[in-house]
């Protein structure tokens, strides 16, 4: 059996970000095919990067994990204001150096053991651009990686070491074509092999009835939905302002880790942590999903929507998720809080045209994003860098 590493900064069934799971669901659907080793942090939150996981080995839903303490944290106001200055001014490599260790989390014990064990897996699959981990392992690695970078138009990656990374792997997996073309506009990407794949979506058959688990969750009223990472970064704070301020008849529901403040309204509800079978349920019983963020690389929220037949109301600002909505017509997308209201009025206005879009968006899913089928092309693209490499 081949041998691949996947190195991510942080790896647990506790963690919910994006490129996180994303790593743990390609760990999980690639064993059997692969001996998997995932090689990660002891860290739970990517604020601090604090360790909370014991460092050493354990064995993870058939995947083998290695856990590296972090050495390095982040002190978030000294990192925001080093990053202002550093974005705006001219300045040198050692200071971008400075930056990507203020970043967090660094983890040398990693690094060191990539570099041992360089000849012991087949294939690196690097997940995220941005963080340490992918930066100093990329290098200890070379040709035996490939770079997953979920990346999308953000002041960070125009720092001159990603110039670096970008130029070392041996190929590239995106998450879309809007990802491809914005990275080989912005790097020389030659004539490395890519293929864009994203991530592919386990959705319930049948559609599951909402109305057993929204009654035993309190929710009476019609409602639009918003989960994940509920945070102003994503621009959540906007969404409940703009909602609140709104005239429709609606109730604005939330579910995921909550990073802001909320206002005392009772139209806003956040439903904290939920089980996967109650996060279906309550998908499927929204009016609507709202995906506010600017920055994404693929948004496995939209899909899950999509998969049973949810519109949605997204950021146009961000390129990823405007190209969604105009390839398969699934939803609508705004620009700001004046924009956002009447679209979240059209929503309300007219539930027929809200069903014809969201099984546009369901087409859509199904047709890209099957689970099975997307694990394939990962097994085929990885096979063949192998090969190459050989």
């Amino acid at each position: 059996m081949r041998r691949l590493a996947i190195v991510v900064q942080r790896y647990g069934r506790e963690v919910g970000g994006g490129a996180e799971s994303h790593a743990r669901w390609v760990a999980q659907r690639l064993r059997g095919r692969f001996e998997v080793t995932v090689y990660t942090s002891t860290a739970l939150d990517y604020v601090t990067w604090e360790n909370h996981y014991a460092p050493g080995t354990e064995e993870l839903d058939g995947a083998l994990v290695r856990r590296f303490p972090v050495e390095g944290g982040r002190d978030l106001e000294l990192f925001n204001r080093y990053s202002r200055w550093i974005f705006a001014e001219p300045h040198r490599d050692a200071d971008e150096e400075r930056w990507l260790l203020l970043q967090g989390p660094v983890v040398p014990g990693l690094v060191e053991a990539l570099r041992r064990d360089r000849t012991a897996h087949d294939i690196f699959l690097f997940f995220t651009y941005l963080y340490y981990p992918t930066v100093k392992g990329v290098a200890e690695v070379g040709r035996r990686a490939v770079l997953y970078p979920t990346a999308h138009d953000e002041p960070p990656i125009r720092l001159r070491l990603y110039r670096r990374l970008f130029a070392a792997p041996a190929a590239f997996m995106l998450n879309t074509e809007v990802e491809r073309r914005f990275l080989e506009r912005l790097f020389d990407l030659g004539h490395r092999p890519r293929v864009v794949v994203g991530m592919g979506i386990d959705w319930p058959e049948p559609d599951p009835d909402p109305a057993p688990t929204l009654e035993r969750l309190g929710i009476g009223r019609p409602y639009a939905l918003s989960f994940g990472r509920l945070t102003a970064g994503k621009g959540h704070d906007l969404v409940v302002k703009s909602f609140v301020d709104s005239p429709v008849d609606l109730d604005l529901v939330l579910f995921g880790t909550l990073e802001m403040e909320l206002p005392d309204d009772p139209r806003v509800r956040h439903l904290g942590f939920i089980s996967d079978e109650e996060k279906w349920a309550v998908i499927a019983g929204a009016r609507f999903t709202v995906h506010p963020s600017p920055y994404e690389s693929l948004s496995l929220a939209l899909l899950e929507s999509w998969a049973v037949g949810v519109p949605a109301l997204v950021n146009a600002e961000c390129a990823v998720l405007a190209d969604h909505i105009e390839r398969c017509g699934g939803g609508l997308a705004y620009r700001g809080g004046d924009d956002f209201v009447r679209q979240v009025e059209a929503f309300g206005a007219d539930e027929e045209r809200g069903g014809r879009m969201g099984e546009a968006g369901r087409g859509y899913v199904r047709s890209r994003y099957a689970a099975a089928e997307v694990a394939d092309r990962y097994a085929e693209f990885l096979d063949r860098m192998i090969e190459l490499r050989s």
